[in-house]
Formats: structure tokens, sequence, C-alpha cells
């Protein structure tokens, strides 16, 4: 059924950003979507923004906040800009669809939630595997104690091909690989066994000049007795792999 049968007009769409995700992938979505509407894209370049068809294009990322007909706003930026732009969405009272991570720590992400639920407006991080119904079956399969209680997590997410330049080589910018594809396999672990409390935390880190790390290894113990790994790399093969052992 579509939105106009139930009588509703489409959702306002604003772009923050027009890199590659942008370009290759979340414009298309909008545009096929009967739900959605691309109201209004900014980029520095705003040949950038008017290339991928918005109603309006901008060089302002503030100018999106300003359009009236925007309801959403997605952030496709450098990590270090993510909670900035959260933030003042947030104010101008747009709900958030925003690119992983969230932001650069975990006091950043709480304060932004905190400032979501406090304007009643929505803000989810486009964590697209979380959505995919490969990995809802395993966060399915894992909470419903199909296998047991969780016993050992193996999690790699690697590859060999960020292009020199992107600010994902860029501590500063928030770069780096844990950051960029840690996180996929930490959160279908936190997704999967919420309720895992880690006890020892271990990392080893090669990192590059600006000091973001190319590839990390980090090892947990939780208090049950659990064990889990996180594999994550910029110049390893590509390796995108998950285990999951349960006590059955």
């Amino acid at each position: 059924m579509s939105f106009t049968r139930w009588g509703l007009d489409p959702v306002g769409w604003g772009f923050l950003g027009a890199g590659h995700l942008v370009t290759k992938a979340t414009a298309a979505a909008v545009h096929e979507a009967p739900e959605a509407k691309l109201m209004s894209v900014a980029a520095r370049d705003v040949t950038r923004a008017r290339a991928v068809e918005p109603e309006r294009a901008y060089d302002s990322y503030a100018a999106v906040l300003e359009d009236p007909r925007v309801e959403v706003v997605y952030i496709a930026l450098s990590n270090d800009l993510h909670l900035k732009w959260i933030l003042d969405s947030l104010q101008a009272g747009k709900h958030v669809l925003c690119e992983k991570p969230m932001t650069m720590s975990a006091a950043d992400s709480q304060m932004a939630f905190d400032a979501a639920a406090a304007s009643s407006l929505l803000l989810v991080e486009a964590t697209w595997a979380l959505w995919h119904p490969r990995i809802k079956r395993i966060v399915e399969l894992v909470r419903g104690g199909t296998i047991g209680e969780v016993a050992k997590f193996d999690g790699s997410f690697t590859f060999d091909r960020v292009r020199p330049g992107n600010y994902r080589l860029d501590k500063t910018q928030g770069g780096g690989s844990f950051l960029d594809t840690g996180i996929y396999p930490l959160h279908v672990l936190t997704d999967a066994a919420p309720k895992l409390k880690p006890k020892v935390v271990q990392s080893e880190r090669d990192e590059n000049d600006t000091g973001a790390d190319m590839t990390t290894k980090a090892a947990i113990e939780f208090e049950s007795g659990a064990e889990a790994t996180v594999l994550s790399s910029f110049v390893m093969k590509p390796q995108q792999e998950l285990r999951i052992e349960g006590t059955t």
C-alpha cells in the first residue's frame, strides 16, 4: 500500500554531504521510495549537491536545516562533524539519520541521544546491516536462546582499498578502521547479547602517521565467562565474517 493511499504526504528529506554514499546509494534510495522526497542537499561543492537531483541544492549545511519542507536530516559527513550537525539538526526540529559511527565517543553519543529525547525527535544511526534480514535472524536466534548462552563471538570486517586523502585515514576527522568497520560486528554483538557485561577489554592497534588505526584486534572477556574478538582493518584482504558459539 502506498503512502498516498494512506492520505499521507511523502517525508521530506535533507542531506548534509554529497559524497560516495550519497551519490552511489542513499540519494537513489530516497528517489525510488514513494514515501520519501529529496527536498534539499548541501555540499561544499554545490555542483555535487545538484548532481543527485534534489529539489534544492546548497553550498551551506545550515541552509538545509532552515528549509521548512525538510522533516528528516541525513548526515553523511566526516565523523568529526557528526555531533555538531546532529545537535544543530535536532535544535532545528528535524529528525536525524546519521551515518555510522554516530559520534567519536560514547559520551558524545549519549549527549546526542539525550538531546533527541529532550526534543521528542528520532535519532538513528545508519548502520544498515542491523536491518538486513540475515542479521535480524541471527539476533532473533541468539536472543531467543536457540544456541543457549553466548560462549564465544568472533567478528571481522576488513578490506584494503581506502584511497589516499580519504577522511578515514585521518584521525583528526574521526578516521580509523575500528570506527569505520569494527562497529559492524560490535553492533551485532551488543544487539544479540545486550546483557553481556565486559570485564576485560584488550586491543592491539597498527596506526598510520596521523594516529588513525589501520588495523585493530580487540579481545573482550565478559563477566559470564564468554569471550569475543573483533577485527577491523583497512590493509588486510577483504573478510567479513561472524561466528557465534553457544553453550548448546
